[in-house]
């Protein structure tokens, strides 16, 4: 029996789809066991060839949080747990934290972080060298000696390791000027931890820096960052500064938000082998309290920082958090945001938008649930790896994409047992990391749960590995989740004039629900869909000209194809 929708839009292309809804566990590290009270954060992962190294913060005996970095075999074994020790003064409890780890091509893990530096210097930007064995080779604290600033909290903000073994590091840190109160930092050092320069971006005369947001580097090894400014009357802005691999300051500008919007988010950056830069951000307006209006944008610069084009999406009726920006060895450029808004007062669907490197939108994908904390990561211009917490209900999903059409190929609900005696479990993504020879991807993040007998709370790094050649189903998700489900999509005629006809296969499960969208990511159509209901008719006359997405979820299995309307 064919069931017959009619609907008053829509829009997107493709014809057959195979999804697989499990992702292939490896390994599982971390276990609710001890509960000590004391908070445990993993922040960041990276991926070596068979071991992978974690970092984030423990909590000691004194209350004060440390960064601890971890190395787990191929099987998950932790292998070595460092903490970065120092001499604490009597009396200070500190707060430490890891903000990223990379690894260079001799297997050296280099941790980014904060470090109390003292009681009149506040918290300094740290950056540690371990050697593959998590042997500390140096260790250098980052701070403005020439400031006089006291208790100013350095921040950094991104490390990057180039072929050669350099490290580069940029972060802002404490300058009283005329015109503010820090200015953006950009160091270089050489594999053993020699300064190589050590380049301050000033704000500009009237306007107020932010943080640094992000930074690149060509394959001359000029490097770019970013950063949000403000001038006093309130305009807001996007300063991004290119530095020569000697540390000369080549170019500083501005990009300056259209008038109507008053907020742009933290922005994103990238640069092409060959120096051309690419920007990610948002720009919002609130025109009255809690109602906001959001775009999504990505700005290409040629190596002078000139402009060469900017495209923005439709405007939604929520606001962009969570920029991510990244291309690929093809020079595509892909973005995607959290959004969140007025619908449900909290996190909506995330999106995500490939464009070429002239600008032109190839796809673009809305998640299936509302979900926060948005990341992605890339592997050989043939994958995306998207990690995202749910909100409904609330647990980390990691989901793999196909670059070339944005279609799911699996999507994993990480989860986690409850044990006996323990409630209100809470579990977090952080970050993913996916090996360069392989698609194979590695997840950390953490688990939060309340002791019932004794009173008390327990807090626990999770880490997963997952790509194994030989794949098995997740050991504490609901099997039901982790069934593998072959399903299929055949959308015909395909460009559709009038009328297209779906055929739907593979989903077992009566809980099945079908979503048109366009290609703003509005929701056309939303129904459940019967058992029976294997073969679907949609009447498109009133659809305008354009791409659209079906997306097809069970609780087994999620598919998605796109078709194309031309009257």
């Amino acid at each position: 029996m064919k069931k017959r929708f009619y609907f008053f839009k829509l829009s997107f292309a493709m014809v057959f789809f195979t999804a697989s809804a499990f992702a292939g566990l490896d390994w599982t590290y971390g276990s609710l066991n001890n509960p000590d009270n004391f908070h445990r954060y993993s922040t960041a992962v990276a991926y070596a060839s068979t071991n992978v190294f974690v970092s984030g913060t423990e909590e000691n005996s004194s209350g004060s949080t440390l960064i601890v970095t971890k190395k787990l075999s191929s099987t998950g074994t932790l292998s070595v747990s460092k903490t970065n020790t120092y001499v604490i003064p009597a009396g200070t409890v500190v707060h430490d934290f890891a903000l990223s780890i990379a690894l260079d091509a001799s297997g050296n893990v280099y941790v980014l972080g904060s470090q109390f530096g003292s009681a009149a210097r506040g918290q300094d930007i740290v950056l540690i060298k371990y050697n593959s064995s998590l042997s500390q080779q140096w260790k250098k604290l980052i701070y403005n000696t020439a400031s006089t600033t006291t208790n100013f909290d350095d921040k950094p903000s991104k490390l990057l390791i180039d072929a050669g073994g350099n490290i580069y590091v940029a972060g802002s840190w404490s300058k009283p000027t005329l015109f503010g109160v820090q200015e953006i930092v950009v160091r270089k050092y050489d594999g053993a931890g020699a300064l190589l320069f050590s380049r301050p971006v000033p704000q500009a005369s009237g306007t107020v820096m932010g943080d640094a947001t992000d930074m690149c580097i060509d394959n001359s090894l000029n490097i770019t960052v970013c950063a949000t400014s403000e001038t006093a009357a309130g305009v807001k802005s996007i300063m991004y500064a290119r530095i020569s691999n000697t540390g000369s300051l080549t170019w500083k500008k501005f990009y300056a938000s259209p008038a109507t919007y008053t907020f742009i988010g933290k922005p994103q950056i990238e640069t092409t082998a060959g120096g051309t830069v690419y920007f990610a951000s948002s720009l919002d307006r609130a025109p009255v309290p809690n109602n906001h209006f959001a775009r999504h944008m990505v700005v290409k610069l040629n190596s002078t920082g000139t402009k060469v084009w900017e495209k923005m999406t439709a405007e939604f009726n929520l606001w962009a958090d969570n920029i991510a920006l990244r291309i690929d060895a093809n020079g595509n450029i892909y973005t995607g945001s959290d959004f969140a808004g007025p619908a449900s007062g909290g996190y909506e669907k995330h999106r995500m938008y490939k464009r070429n490197s002239a600008g032109t939108l190839l796809w673009s994908y809305i998640s299936p649930e509302t979900s926060s904390f948005f990341r992605f990561e890339t592997y050989a211009g043939s994958a995306l790896f998207i990690i995202s917490q749910k909100t409904n209900p609330v647990n980390p999903v990691l989901r793999k994409l196909d670059a070339a059409t944005g279609n799911i190929l699996w999507t994993e609900n990480i989860s986690y047992t409850t044990p006996p005696n323990y409630v209100n479990l809470y579990l977090s993504p952080s970050a993913i990391a996916v090996k360069a020879s392989s698609s194979e991807v590695a997840y950390c993040g953490n688990m939060h749960a309340e002791i019932i007998t004794p009173a008390g709370q327990e807090y626990r790094w999770m880490v997963k590995k997952y790509g194994a050649t030989t794949p098995r189903l997740t050991d504490e998700a609901d099997p039901a989740s982790n069934k593998k489900t072959e399903t299929s999509i055949h959308v015909f005629p395909n460009p559709a004039n009038d009328k297209i006809n779906i055929t739907v296969e593979g989903f077992e499960y009566a809980d099945r629900e079908i979503i048109i969208s366009g290609i703003s990511g509005k929701i056309i159509l939303q129904q459940t869909l019967l058992p029976a209901d294997k073969n679907i008719s949609l009447e498109t006359q009133q659809l305008s000209p354009g791409l659209y997405t079906i997306l097809i979820k069970s609780n087994a299995a999620i598919s998605i194809t796109k078709f194309l309307v031309a009257h």
